[in-house]
């Protein structure tokens, strides 16, 4: 343990001694402009200290690409990079670089990139033009952008104009079919107009739904009602209860009664009849009954 520690020391020494004989290819630049038009001058530069980029093996893409401009800020070269790259791995990362050094399986920067990349990438034999293809929208176009763009960035040597047309097609429909009547010139350009057309649409549906729906009063209800009943449309049914029908005597029943006179009375209560009651007279009050007629 003691050993490793020294050699740490040893390689943190030599990269400080690398990185001061460096220094000097600054000077033919004495300033540099930045992107705000503002000039740097080349010693404030260099007296930057910028932390060394760690990796335990998560993220490998993101990590070479951190180290790239590192190794080039401070202008170390390639046959020197290998001697400093154990301080910035950690972790599984590191063991298996202490396996390939010790067994001389990386012999160079080139050879360190690319064996390090099928160690750790899990898609690094992925078709990147291809997966970006089947990028979908499924929630915001926010979310669909940032998607988009974490496939985009290992996607190279393809013209924007075809990187457009992967991002309309993968949008929703009414998103889509606007954004391709603007036509856009560039993919920022797309990303910004999309993200407004959603805005646009959303407020549209807030507003739509917020309007007061007709009341349903008595001459609503009467307009709603067909003139003509439709055809198959079930018959409203009849509450009315049936008329009982009436029921004639026989001769025989005649007959029985002949001496007599009678009465029926039938009792109702509205349309529906509860009770029949028949009434027989004498002879002698019907006689006198006639009489009073004539």
């Amino acid at each position: 343990m003691q050993q490793l520690n020294q050699a740490m020391q040893q390689l943190q020494r030599d990269l400080k001694a690398l990185l001061t004989e460096k220094r000097p290819f600054e000077e033919p630049h004495p300033c540099r402009e930045t992107h705000d038009g503002f000039a740097v001058s080349a010693n404030s530069m260099t007296k930057l200290k910028l932390n060394m980029p760690k990796c335990d093996g998560m993220d490998p893409l993101g990590w070479l690409f951190k180290i790239h401009e590192y190794f080039v800020f401070y202008a170390v070269p390639e046959e020197s990079r290998l001697s400093v790259i154990c301080l910035m791995l950690e972790g599984q990362a590191l063991d298996w670089f202490r396996r390939c050094q010790r067994n001389n399986l990386l012999p160079s920067w080139t050879e360190f990139v690319t064996s390090f990349k099928l160690r750790f990438d899990p898609l690094n034999y992925v078709d990147y033009f291809g997966f970006l293809s089947k990028v979908r929208q499924t929630g915001s176009v926010l979310e669909y952008q940032q998607a988009f763009e974490k496939v985009l960035v290992n996607v190279t040597g393809v013209e924007e104009s075809n990187l457009q047309s992967l991002f309309h097609a993968g949008l929703k429909t009414h998103v889509q079919h606007e954004l391709m009547l603007l036509k856009p010139s560039s993919l920022s350009e797309s990303f910004a107009l999309a993200r407004e057309l959603e805005a646009k649409h959303a407020a549209w549906a807030t507003s739509l739904g917020s309007r007061p729906r007709p009341s349903s009063g008595p001459f609503n209800k009467a307009q709603t009602q067909p003139l003509l009943p439709l055809p198959g449309a079930p018959q409203p049914e009849d509450k009315t209860p049936p008329t009982p029908p009436i029921r004639r005597l026989t001769y025989a029943e005649k007959k029985s009664v002949t001496p007599k006179a009678y009465a029926i009375i039938v009792m109702r209560s509205g349309p529906k009849v509860i009770g029949v009651a028949v009434f027989y007279c004498c002879s002698k009050m019907r006689r006198r009954a006639s009489r009073q007629r004539r």
